[in-house]
């Protein structure tokens, strides 16, 4: 058994503190238990500003080195760049501009539909490289964006995309890129083989398929694509001779810098023997160094996001810092819909909603309460596993949230249309709580929706959320 004790005797005689706490967690990390990569992926490379977005909606600046699972999203700064290694050697780099969701990622293939991989580009540009589940299971795979599905066939691709147009281009392997909706869902996997679905292959240099939204088909265009960005850091060779690694199920992660070198720091670079104390403290100091510099480097805050076209407020003062309706209405934004403890409003209204496509929102916000039988105690509640899908060309939505605390820990859900000016309205014949939302912004690109739902013991449930695509 590992003696503490004498580990600490064994050190004692090194001058600085923090060289006893290097050299002591060196000792010990051996002696600990193996653990398993939990999470789906890892950023393995970041520079500049970059936000990881959680399933709940909550925002923190994405560092390296920091495990990347299902249901998370990264939004790219204007300066910044992003590498996510996968567990089965699968490699996504974010550039400029990007907005991503790891939608899911399961690569057991011994479990039944044990590997499911789907990938959603909202915005700007991504390069993937398909992993080894992926290579054997191509059925099992797939990227969406606004408009179109990209399904592949073992391959290294480019996706560039905006609300309207998605363009697609390959340097190893083959991808088949095809418009949302008609057959191809996005909720599904797989290449889409519908009538409008286009195939591209790395033999096929110097084009690169384009999908407008509204058109019947992608066409093939000449290179260069218009709008990417220049030649990404530290991606790796479009060659293929070099397969992205696994990402490796230790605590010896690499961690990425700013400049165009990663350096790994691992347990074993620290540890030294003893009597070399000037050679550990000299890399002690030169590694605080290197995170110093890294830190220095993403300094600059995101840009501010757009304002937000919908919004919610609440009739009265409960314990929240959410505003007032009065106040939001001061703010500029008109009421929609109301419920006993929520008002939604609008700012901007969505013009002509888009008339094709199936669109995937990502929850930016929420709110809910339990208020107890008649006018009784309010207590808060948390929302998570949130999803808001919508037809365009069908005119409906589909939305799910499970709700847990004060008792309560439930999963909810709500279908119904989309009239014409955008409102959404819940079946109530086909859902387990009431919905009433607006979509508004420039191509429909914000939504909101307020929620309710009856509870034991007379109790109800009164809810908020807001929604960007």
């Amino acid at each position: 058994m590992l003696d503490i004790r004498s580990l600490i005797v064994k050190f004692s005689s090194f001058r600085k503190p923090r060289v006893l706490i290097v050299a002591l967690l060196a000792a010990l990390l051996p002696a600990l238990p193996q653990t398993t990569f939990a999470a789906s992926g890892q950023a393995v490379f970041v520079r500049g500003n970059v936000v990881l977005v959680h399933a709940n909606g909550s925002r923190e600046a994405l560092q390296p080195g920091q495990p990347i699972a299902a249901g998370q999203s990264l939004e790219v700064g204007a300066d910044g760049y992003a590498h996510l290694r996968f567990a089965d050697g699968g490699f996504v780099g974010l550039r400029p501009g990007a907005r991503f969701k790891l939608e899911e990622y399961a690569t057991d293939p011994d479990a039944p539909g044990g590997v499911r991989v789907r990938y959603r580009l909202d915005e700007g540009v991504v390069r993937a490289i398909t992993g080894k589940a992926i290579e054997q299971n191509k059925d099992r795979f797939r990227l969406n964006t606004p408009v179109a599905a990209v399904g592949v066939r073992g391959t290294d691709y480019i996706v560039q995309t905006t609300a309207e147009v998605t363009r697609a281009s390959v340097s190893r392997g083959e991808i088949v890129l095809a418009p949302l909706g008609g057959g191809c869902e996005a909720g599904a996997l797989g290449v889409c083989n519908t009538a409008a679905a286009r195939a591209l292959t790395a033999d096929s240099a110097g084009v690169y398929l384009e999908y407008r939204s509204g058109t019947a088909a992608p066409v093939l265009q000449k290179s260069p694509v218009p709008g990417f960005p220049a030649t990404p850091p530290e991606e790796p060779s479009a060659s293929g001779s070099k397969q992205a690694q696994p990402v490796a199920a230790s605590s010896a992660q690499p961690v990425a810098v700013s400049s165009a070198q990663s350096v790994p720091v691992s347990v074993e670079a620290t540890a030294v023997a003893p009597a070399n104390t000037a050679a550990l403290e000299s890399s002690a100091a030169a590694t605080a160094t290197r995170l110093e510099a890294v830190a220095a480097s993403v300094v600059a805050a995101l840009p501010p996001p757009p304002r937000p076209e919908v919004v919610w407020g609440r009739w009265s003062t409960i314990a929240t810092a959410t505003p007032l309706v009065t106040e939001q209405i001061a703010q500029g934004y008109r009421p929609s819909f109301s419920s006993p403890m929520f008002g939604l409003l609008v700012g901007q209204d969505p013009g002509a909603l888009p008339r094709e496509g199936v669109v995937g929102f990502n929850l930016t916000g929420s709110e809910a309460y339990v208020r107890s039988a008649g006018a009784g105690a309010v207590s808060p509640v948390q929302v998570s596993s949130a999803n808001l899908t919508i037809d365009f060309a069908a005119r409906r939505f589909d939305t799910g949230l499970a709700v847990s605390g004060a008792g309560v820990n439930s999963n909810f859900s709500a279908t119904g249309k989309v009239d014409w000016q955008g409102a959404m309205i819940s079946d109530a014949s086909r859902s387990t709580m009431s919905v009433l939302g607006a979509l508004a912004g420039p191509a429909a690109r914000d939504a909101g929706y307020l929620f309710s739902a009856p509870l034991a013991a007379g109790a109800s449930l009164y809810g908020a959320t807001s929604w960007r695509r």
